[in-house]
């Protein structure tokens, strides 16, 4: 429906498992879809897909896929549950209703995706974006500057030290976890990939097995991975199919 909801407890001593217990509110979206910067209210999206908040300073990123953009929610007023009270602007990607792919790093409106599918916030305020059918992890400032970590555009698979040379195969989910490491779920190499924020090193975590989704990392095998979760601890959950598997580490120790 190409909104944005905000979900809240409403009393926090009843069980958070009760559908009673939660208050859904649109704070960004009309319901049809287009594309409408502004409050809240009369804003539009196109084909919506990943979401995440930006901490450090109160604001919300999403992937528009159809539309290959990254947009940007802030809020402007007291009450979080008010859409008028939500600014929606374009951060990234071409501007307009017509989607302009292409494969281009650059400020704002000249930069370029294809089919940004996911995008999670790293810890400095930098926007991770697995831009699907270009085959790579783009990054985005918080002044909408663009730039490639990794990937070049083409599909295969590679792992690299310097990333430089790293290949994916449309990966299509990213998170990034308490050292700033980001966890990349490459969709058609069915395969778990983690960067180096800093120079882009790409090593393979799991995937590449034969038959299940259970056992050691390069025993795993993932047929349709879609999301992926990293817990406190250090441990990943990630979709796969219609199951939903848990990763852990075997030996607990500093060394990443």
């Amino acid at each position: 429906s190409d909104v944005v909801c905000r979900a809240e407890i409403i009393n926090s001593a009843s069980p958070r498992t009760d559908p009673s217990n939660w208050s859904v509110r649109v704070i960004a979206g009309t319901g049809v879809s287009g594309y409408v910067n502004g409050d809240g209210s009369v804003a539009q999206f196109n084909s919506l897909s990943g979401i995440d908040f930006g901490a450090l300073d109160d604001t919300i990123y999403v992937t528009e896929k159809a539309y290959d953009k990254v947009r940007r929610l802030r809020r402007t007023g007291s009450d979080p549950k008010d859409p008028t009270h939500w600014d929606v602007t374009l951060l990234a990607g071409a501007s307009g209703t017509t989607s302009t792919s292409g494969f281009v790093d650059g400020t704002g409106t000249s930069a370029r995706f294809d089919l940004p599918e996911d995008l999670c916030v790293g810890l400095t305020g930098d926007i991770y974006v697995a831009d699907f059918r270009n085959h790579a992890i783009r990054v985005v400032s918080p002044a909408g500057v663009v730039t490639t970590l990794t990937g070049d555009g083409t599909a295969g698979f590679n792992d690299d030290s310097s990333g430089s040379a790293a290949i994916f195969n449309e990966p299509n989910a990213v998170e990034v976890d308490d050292a700033g490491y980001v966890y990349v779920i490459d969709f058609s190499n069915a395969s778990l990939r983690r960067v180096s924020p800093v120079v882009g090193e790409t090593k393979t975590v799991l995937g590449g097995g034969l038959t299940t989704p259970d056992g050691l990392g390069s025993e795993t095998y993932f047929s349709n991975a879609r999301g992926i979760a990293l817990l406190p601890g250090g441990a990943a959950m990630i979709s796969n199919a219609n199951t939903l598997v848990r990763l852990e580490r075997i030996v607990d120790t500093p060394a990443r």
